[in-house]
C-alpha cells in the first residue's frame, strides 16, 4: 500500500514558482492498478521520483507498506529501491557497452562481486523458462487463461526437471516443448532447453489438468481437447517415471519453520506462482545445502496458496533426496512437496 499524506511540492523556475502538488492526499491499495495522466509538467514524474526517494516533498509524508519514507536513511535508499520495480523512459543503460555488460556492472554497482556477476544459471531461472514455454504453448494452441477467447485453462500438477549442464547467467538459451501421452484426467508435456551450442541444458516433464474457466471444474481429457497441441505419445523423455504420491506425509520433520507469503509471489491467476514453491523450499534447507545446485528437482502441487500470511515449511532428509513440505499454517494441509536430489546423468 502507498499512502500520500498532505503532500506539497513546488519547483522554482525562471517564470516563478510552479506548485505541482498542494496538500495532496491519496491511497493506493495492494494490487490496485493506477494510471497517471496529465499534461507535461503536471507532476507525473515528480510523483514517481518522490516514491523512489530521488526527491523529497516540501511538505507531507509518503508511506510505502506503512513505512515512512522520511525515516529511510540515505545509506539505506539503494536497498529500499530494490523492492520497487520501475521502467525508466531513458532506460538507464550505459550506451557504449552491450546488454551483458550492463547487467554485469549493475550487479557490481549494487554491492555484488565479480563472482556473483558470473554465477551460473539457477534452478529457479530454468523453471521459469519451462513455465513461460508452457504459457506460450497454450497461447499458440488457443487454450490458455491469458487468451480471453478460450474457455479452457491448463493447470500444472507437478514438475520434474533434470539439469545436465549450467550455462552462465545472461546466456542465450533455446527451449522446446511438446505434448505427449494423456489419460482421461491428466496430460503430459515434455521440455528440452539447449544452450547456444545446442548442448542439452535441461530435460523436464510436467503433468497438467484441464480446467473449465467458467465453472472452475476439471474437464475430462479427450482426443479433441488435446488435438490443438499435436500430442506425440511415443516421444517421452521419462517413460518410466511417475510423480510421487503425497497423500500421507506425517513423518516428523528434521527442520521446520515459517515463511511469510507476500503479494509479490502471486501471479495473474490470483495465487502463488508455481515456480515460487521451489524458492520457498530452499529457505528451509540446512545451511550447508542452501547454495547447492541440485541437478534433479521435483515439485508436486496439491493446494493453491491464495492469500498472504505465513506457511509452514518442513524439511526431511530421505535416503537419496531432500524433501520439503509446504503446509497451510492453520490446519497443516499440504500446499506442495518439493524434492531435491543429485542423480547420475
Amino acid at each position: 500500500m502507498i499512502t500520500f499524506e498532505h503532500i506539497t511540492h513546488q519547483y522554482v523556475t525562471e517564470e516563478g514558482e510552479n506548485v505541482v502538488y498542494r496538500d495532496f492526499n491519496e491511497q493506493i491499495a495492494d494490487g490496485e492498478f493506477i494510471v497517471l495522466t496529465g499534461r507535461s509538467g503536471s507532476g507525473k514524474t515528480t510523483l514517481l521520483k518522490m516514491i523512489l526517494k530521488e526527491i523529497e516533498p516540501d511538505e507531507g509524508i509518503i508511506r510505502v507498506d506503512d513505512k515512512n519514507l522520511r525515516d529511510i536513511k540515505r545509506r539505506d535508499i539503494p536497498f529500499y529501491r530494490r523492492s520497487i520495480g520501475v521502467l525508466f523512459q531513458d532506460f538507464k543503460l550505459i550506451p557504449d557497452v552491450n546488454v551483458y555488460d550492463n547487467l554485469y556492472y549493475a550487479i557490481l554497482a549494487t554491492g555484488g562481486s565479480s563472482k556473483d556477476a558470473e554465477k551460473k544459471i539457477t534452478n529457479a531461472a530454468l523453471l521459469e523458462i519451462l513455465s513461460d514455454m508452457s504459457m506460450l504453448h497454450g497461447a499458440v494452441s488457443g487454450q490458455t487463461k491469458t487468451d480471453r477467447r478460450s474457455d479452457i485453462s491448463w493447470v500444472v500438477l507437478g514438475w520434474r526437471m533434470k539439469v545436465y549442464r549450467r550455462t552462465n547467467m545472461f546466456s542465450t538459451l533455446r527451449a522446446v516443448t511438446w505434448a505427449r501421452d494423456y489419460n482421461k484426467v491428466r496430460a503430459g508435456r515434455d521440455y528440452i532447453i539447449y544452450d547456444e551450442d545446442d548442448n542439452i541444458v535441461v530435460k523436464a516433464t510436467a503433468e497438467w489438468v484441464a480446467l473449465d474457466v467458467a465453472t472452475g471444474r476439471f474437464l475430462r481429457i479427450t482426443p479433441e481437447l488435446v488435438a490443438p497441441f499435436d500430442p506425440e505419445p511415443e516421444n517421452s523423455l521419462f517413460p518410466d517415471y511417475t510423480f510421487p504420491s503425497i497423500r500421507h506425509l506425517d513423518m516428523e520433520p528434521q527442520i521446520s519453520g515459517e515463511m511469510e507469503i507476500n503479494r509479490m509471489m502471486f501471479d495473474y491467476n490470483g495465487h502463488v506462482h508455481n515456480c515460487v514453491y521451489q524458492n520457498l523450499a530452499e529457505q528451509i534447507l540446512p545451511e550447508e545445502l542452501y547454495y547447492h545446485r541440485f541437478n534433479d528437482v521435483e515439485i508436486i502441487y496439491k493446494l493453491e496458496i491464495t492469500s498472504c500470511g505465513k506457511v509452514l515449511l518442513e524439511y526431511t532428509k530421505q535416503e537419496d533426496r531432500h524433501m520439503v513440505v509446504v503446509r497451510r499454517k492453520d490446519d497443516r494441509a499440504i500446499h506442495a512437496v518439493v524434492y531435491f536430489s543429485d542423480v547420475s546423468l
